[in-house]
């Protein structure tokens, strides 16, 4: 993260936000004791909203708009857990939680009800392990991520897997503020470019290359093809661009294959919504398209 903030950019107001410390008291209150008894004994991961404003804070916040801030701050936190964390996290959080009952029809295994300022309610949500949508169990914990939060360890799932998340959630059939979603989307989008530059920087293209692989499975997904056509949002900006760093054999063997493979079944599914009114079509799509690609 840079070392100095822009006291004038819209993220340092988020920074002094009273809400938003008081959220970062209570993530440190789960990890400060322990960040490996946190995930392996109780499974406590950091997941929705948050995870997209801590992997912004990390990363973005310099580069923020006043709308980016706007739409990726959360006044709830989400965590996934184990059933042995609803007591743990009352106890550290110094709060009491409310255990779900089986007529809830929820996906949380309990919930913390916070009073807040001018009547407001914070509200910390303990999901069921594979309740997040885009993000199996398996794969959140096969990719955590650790972030520092002033000197305080915590989990969270890493970028890709908030991307895929957000992705999820742009096109969920409940969700019905589709613009802040698509927001987010490509708030994550930057994220996890900064977050494998950082990591191709840092420990080489070995350590990414599965990275890459999961991006562009998550672009020739029906969710990954869709955002392109109905929202231009391109999965493959997530994915560096950075000739100096990467091998010769990526820049130039596989990285024009993946362009050209994904390239095509755009092309086809632009067609497909031409032809049979599938969908929106997003206004770039209508404009000759570029010679040049890099990103």
């Amino acid at each position: 993260m840079p070392e100095a903030v822009n006291e004038d950019a819209p993220f340092a107001l988020l920074e002094r936000s009273e809400l938003f410390a008081f959220l970062l008291d209570l993530i440190q209150r789960v990890y400060r004791p322990s960040i490996q008894s946190a995930v392996t004994d109780y499974g406590l991961v950091i997941v929705g909203g948050q995870s997209l404003t801590l992997w912004a804070r990390q990363y973005l916040i310099d580069e923020m708009t006043g709308e980016d801030v706007g739409f990726v701050t959360s006044d709830d936190l989400d965590f996934i857990g184990k059933p042995s964390s609803i007591d743990y996290c009352a106890q550290m959080m110094g709060v009491p939680f409310r255990k779900a009952k089986m007529d809830d029809n929820t996906i949380n295994i309990a919930a913390a009800y916070i009073d807040w300022i001018d009547g407001k309610e914070v509200i910390v949500d303990i999901l069921e392990m594979d309740s997040v949508g885009g993000a199996p169990k398996k794969e959140i914990f096969k990719y955590l991520s650790v972030l520092d939060i002033e000197g305080v360890q915590v989990a969270v799932i890493d970028p890709i897997t908030c991307l895929k998340s957000r992705l999820f959630n742009l096109f969920a059939y409940w969700q019905d503020r589709k613009h802040r979603e698509s927001v987010r989307v490509k708030i994550a989008l930057r994220a996890s470019n900064q977050y494998l530059r950082d990591l191709l920087a840092h420990d080489g293209y070995r350590v990414i290359s599965e990275h890459i692989h999961r991006i562009k499975a998550l672009a020739l997904t029906p969710l990954g093809k869709r955002v392109y056509v109905e929202y231009g949002i391109d999965v493959l900006d997530a994915i560096p661009y950075d000739p100096a760093l990467f091998p010769a054999a990526y820049m130039d063997r596989e990285r024009p294959n993946m362009l050209r493979q994904i390239g095509d079944v755009r092309r086809r599914k632009l067609i497909q919504y031409q032809r049979f009114a599938c969908g929106p079509i997003h206004p770039s799509h209508l404009q000759p398209a570029a010679e040049n690609d890099p990103r």
